[in-house]
């Protein structure tokens, strides 16, 4: 009888059960084939050569499992692992989850005397190490249930796997092969290869199958520390407006707008999530913000607050604040310094402004400078946007108890406001300008040719693409250089209105801008009579100087004939 106990070799469906004797000793041969393979048996002599691990490991024998399966964390002790060529997916019946492995490799084992080495399925996250029945009897392995045990035997093999409850459970030694020549003493230090590999963290080693430690490096604890993670801060944060607001600085930022402002200041209510945007030229100019903020809101939806929340900036932690917090009884929270999550939601909301100021200035080709109007704008359509810290609610919905979008426009569009007071009588009544932001009762309007920003309520917006031609605002109603019949249709009906294929006013929306116009004259106050400051002249008709030349001109050109007597006289 042999020496030692043989596991037949499955290469591919054919068993290789060829061996040969070399110096005395039995080999098995195993094929170069990348199908899979069973099990290989090895000669028991040689677990001398192997590096023993103290480590007891369980597979299940399982009668619907495809292949050999093994969980990841063994990936590190095992041998040949190479990457499958297409992912294979496996489906777990007792939880009915979906697991998938994309690796295989050789992982050595033994049982009683005998060594094993067995190739499997690298599958993370599987909870039960299992020797596939299917894949013992497709190599021509006989498997037999028999009352609390299950028998594995060929020719060569006889193999018990005892019953445990309801799963056969059978128990292998875990064995190391070529462990590396780091370990040819028992007294090897176990952190030399870990400072040799540059202080390499311990699954890293494992992979490498080099020695690993479980010894504390301090080198590793002060070099390689990071922060514990914030906890998130649950829904819903605050009962009512006022209860808690947020508040931040953001810049400085280049270049500064046109009155000099360099940064921006958000203050947040965190029960309603509105947002407030103050322009700053100094920092030391936010407590005056903030306290105008509590007061306005106080009067505004008659509460109190109760709580605000900055950082450590010496815009905030000053004398000035701290007397109003004391003597309102506002309790001022402040972060830890160089930990501004503690103070995310304003943080947040600088970011958010600042991403949506960059795409309407880009959008608009408006210079940088207007930075402070687009940052404006975004907090104003913010507050009207529906957000996720809401559930979907828009701010503007709790803050004012609905949300009105009617006087959105595209920031930076063309439009044409009235010039009030009004000019003389031949002065243009309105201005081209670009919208840059809103106010309450009107808009902010950027004058194109005097660079000057004002507010106006009678406005006529034009919000095509910006590749899209410009709108022509005044058409002609006449040609001076019409022929003599059209000219003199012309004079008789003249058309004050233009149709539609030459103004764009007709449609529906400028229809109801032009109205504004109407009205907005009508609402404007009469202001008191003065004497005007022009020269007074005659004015100037067809390209005529003078009525006498006109009057003279008429008087010699023949017009047609009005009785009969005419036409018949006429030389025509």
């Amino acid at each position: 009888m042999d020496d030692f106990k043989k596991f037949p070799v499955f290469d591919g469906e054919k068993i290789n059960s060829e061996y040969q004797t070399q110096n005395g000793k039995n080999m098995s041969q195993v094929s170069n084939s990348e199908d899979s393979v069973a099990f290989i048996a090895v000669n028991e002599n040689h677990a001398l050569n192997s590096q023993h691990v103290d480590k007891k490991i369980n597979f299940f024998l399982d009668s619907g499992a495809s292949d050999h399966m093994v969980s990841s964390d063994l990936e590190v002790y095992m041998s040949e692992v190479k990457m499958l060529e297409r992912p294979i997916s496996i489906s777990i019946a007792w939880n009915g989850k979906c697991l998938m492995a994309t690796k295989k490799g050789r992982l050595r084992i033994k049982h009683l005397k005998t060594e094993i080495s067995l190739e499997a399925l690298i599958v993370p996250n599987l909870s039960a190490n299992l020797i596939s029945v299917n894949q013992l009897t497709r190599k021509g392995l006989e498997v037999t249930f028999v009352e609390n045990k299950a028998v594995i035997k060929s020719n060569s093999v006889n193999l018990t796997v005892n019953k445990i409850g309801k799963m056969y459970k059978i128990e292998f030694d875990l064995l190391l092969q070529n462990f590396g020549q780091a370990l040819k003493t028992n007294n090897v230090d176990l952190t030399l290869w870990h400072r040799r590999m540059g202080h390499l963290n311990r699954r890293s080693l494992q992979r490498m199958k080099l020695p690993v430690s479980d010894e504390v490096c301090s080198e590793c604890k002060k070099g390689k520390a990071t922060r514990l993670p914030f906890i998130s801060c649950k829904l819903p944060r605050s009962n009512r407006i006022g209860e808690l607001i947020h508040t931040d600085l953001c810049g400085p930022i280049d270049p500064p707008t046109a009155n000099g402002e360099r940064y921006f200041q958000v203050i947040v209510d965190d029960y309603s999530h509105f947002t407030k945007v103050y322009l700053l030229k100094q920092k030391n100019e936010a407590t005056n913000n903030v306290i105008n903020y509590v007061n306005s809101i106080e009067a505004q939806h008659d509460t109190r607050v109760f709580k605000i929340r900055c950082d450590n900036g010496g815009e905030f932690l000053n004398k000035t604040l701290q007397q109003f917090t004391s003597q309102k009884g506002i309790h001022l929270q402040t972060t830890v310094p160089y930990t501004s999550q503690q103070n995310g939601v304003s943080e947040r909301m600088n970011r958010t402004l600042m991403d949506k100021a960059r795409c309407m200035i880009s959008d608009s080709d408006l210079s940088k400078e207007m930075w402070g109007y687009a940052v404006l704008s975004a907090a104003y359509l913010l507050n009207r946007s529906p957000t996720n810290a809401l559930n979907g609610e828009t701010p503007s919905d709790r803050w004012f108890g609905e949300t009105d979008l009617s006087k959105i426009r595209v920031f930076g569009c063309k439009l044409w406001y009235s010039i009030l007071p009004k000019g003389g009588k031949l002065d243009d009544r309105a201005a081209e300008g670009r919208l840059v932001g809103y106010m309450d009762n009107g808009y902010r309007v950027f004058d194109i040719k005097t660079r000057v920003v004002h507010v106006a309520r009678d406005i006529v917006f034009h919000e095509s693409n910006k590749s899209s031609n410009d709108v022509k605002l005044i058409p002609d109603y006449f040609d001076l250089l019409k022929n003599e019949s059209e000219e003199e249709k012309s004079s008789n009906d003249v058309k004050l209105i233009p149709n539609e294929e030459e103004n764009e006013f007709n449609d529906k929306e400028n229809e109801n801008c032009v109205e504004k116009f109407y009205d907005a004259e009508n609402d404007i106050q009469e202001n008191e009579l003065r004497q005007s400051s022009r020269v007074k002249k005659k004015p100037v008709r067809f390209g005529f100087d003078e009525y006498e030349t006109y009057e003279a001109c008429c008087m010699f050109i023949s017009g047609d004939p009005v009785t009969y007597e005419d036409a018949i006289q006429s030389e025509e």
